[in-house]
């Protein structure tokens, strides 16, 4: 092998790595470089070039990932990881199931009603999801438990993020699981006074509904709007809430799903 063609299988080897892992492309006069033949002949001045091409070890790129990691920004390899994440929880979820892998509708779900500041919550945290699932049934969620245990990845419930205390916020990016479309009011028995909701219901919706078979909730959290499974999660605590007990007491059975899927 000629030393000229040495340097040029080098350079291109380096060019596709750095289009991998920085998304970045060779500048014009090595692309151009590139695009020769085996049997090109190239001139000193040109065998410079791939060798600086080469040896350099593109400080400004490496600098750029580090910042996009330090800011929870997307970069080419997590960009790729989360393609692929998405395509394989897609093939274990039903049809219905809405998948969010955008970065601008991810970074959407990394916050609550209240704002951290920036500098404390890239020290403490990784907010931004690797992906959002707004689940269609019941073994959506099934499924992307046992999807998410598998791959070792967080799972975070989010219902309308209604407080202001990070309950719904990621802490090392993961998925969230968005229960808003989640909303319906299942049953009512008016006899034994019971109602089947599912956990993205809004209380405001399901007081409507009970009134409307001269029901009413024992007790209701200071949001309306929040939904019923995120106000059990955080405990149940608001203005007058307890005046006919806690909401533990008024609450029956619970399905939940446990890590592995069951």
């Amino acid at each position: 092998m000629r030393w000229s063609n040495f340097w040029l299988e080098r350079a291109r080897g380096k060019a596709a790595r750095r289009r991998q892992r920085y998304a970045q492309s060779p500048p014009a006069e090595i692309a151009a470089l590139l695009d020769q033949g085996a049997a090109a002949r190239f001139s000193r001045r040109d065998r410079a070039r791939l060798m600086r091409y080469v040896l350099w070890r593109s400080p400004r790129s490496r600098w750029q990932l580090l910042v996009n990691y330090l800011r929870d920004l997307d970069t080419p390899a997590r960009q790729r990881y989360v393609a692929e994440l998405a395509a394989d929880l897609r093939g274990r979820v039903t049809a219905a199931a809405e998948i969010r892998q955008g970065y601008f509708e991810r970074r959407n779900y990394s916050r609550d009603l209240a704002t951290v500041p920036g500098w404390m919550e890239r020290m403490l945290h990784r907010t931004t999801p690797l992906l959002v699932l707004q689940p269609a049934a019941e073994e959506d969620v099934v499924a992307v438990v046992a999807f998410a245990a598998e791959r070792g990845l967080g799972v975070f419930p989010r219902g309308s993020a209604s407080a202001a205390f990070g309950g719904a916020v990621p802490t090392r990016n993961g998925i969230v699981v968005d229960f808003s479309p989640f909303d319906r009011v299942l049953a009512v028995d008016r006899e034994a006074a019971q109602v089947r909701v599912q956990p993205g219901a809004r209380w405001a919706d399901l007081m409507r509904v009970l009134s409307e078979h001269g029901l009413a909730p024992r007790t209701t959290p200071t949001s309306l709007f929040s939904t019923v499974a995120g106000w059990l999660a955080t405990g149940g605590y608001g203005l007058g809430s307890l005046r006919h007990g806690h909401v533990g007491e008024a609450v029956a059975a619970v399905r939940i799903v446990r890590a592995g899927g069951r």
